[in-house]
């Protein structure tokens, strides 16, 4: 049981270094992030995000097993918090506001991050079949 949690610790110190960033004021976020494109930025965090919740879910195995549902609910989860982020930033945070553009960059990160995981589980499907 005790081993299971370390799944979450890098999921939780990933959201952490999300939120910190993603909250920042304007004039503070520093000049090696805004050299990026925004939409690149927000499509790798949100890749990242899903990716290091979906480990989380597979190597802990509790509370829940990795179904179809609980994939949904991981990108439902990684959506509604993206969201939440881009509601704050533009209702709370000096010199930042939040779009739909970065939220569907958001949600493109997730979705390719589902797409990679699918890709990877039929090819160990396949290689297991073959041996």
């Amino acid at each position: 049981m005790k081993q299971s949690f370390l799944y979450w610790i890098p999921a939780l110190i990933w959201t952490g270094i999300l939120m910190y960033f993603t909250l920042l004021p304007g004039k503070s976020v520093p000049s090696y992030l805004v050299q990026f494109s925004d939409i690149f930025l927000h499509w790798a965090m949100y890749l990242i995000t899903f990716t290091a919740y979906y480990v989380a879910v597979k190597g802990s195995g509790f509370p829940f097993s990795i179904s179809r549902k609980t994939i949904v609910f991981i990108a439902l989860f990684c959506v509604a918090l993206g969201g939440m982020l881009e509601i704050i930033q533009e209702t709370l945070i000096p010199n930042r506001d939040g779009s739909w553009h970065d939220e569907l960059a958001n949600t493109a990160g997730i979705a390719t991050a589902l797409a990679l995981i699918s890709i990877h589980s039929k090819w160990r499907t396949k290689r297991a079949i073959a041996h």
